[in-house]
């Protein structure tokens, strides 16, 4: 049985809604595109647990040997290198 495909993230999910179907273009500037994707991948690192704010500035957050391992082999599973 095939695995259910993984849910996107939120920077992901930003670039499938950024273009203007019509147009093939963004619906905004390159520029304010680029700021997004930055926030959503900060997002997402933060609703994962890999990183944490502290006084307005992002830190790392302390991760064991063997969440870090888990990490690595389930991003291998999403990119299909099994």
């Amino acid at each position: 049985m095939i695995p259910p495909p993984p849910e996107p993230t939120l920077p992901e999910e930003l670039l499938l809604l950024a273009p203007d179907p019509r147009r093939g273009r963004p619906y905004c500037r390159s520029r304010f595109l680029e700021y997004a994707m930055a926030g959503a991948a900060l997002a997402e690192l933060s609703l994962q647990g890999w990183i944490t704010e502290e006084r307005g500035r992002a830190l790392a957050a302390l991760v064991s040997a063997a969440d870090q391992s888990r990490f690595v082999a389930a991003d291998r599973t999403r990119r299909g290198g099994g």
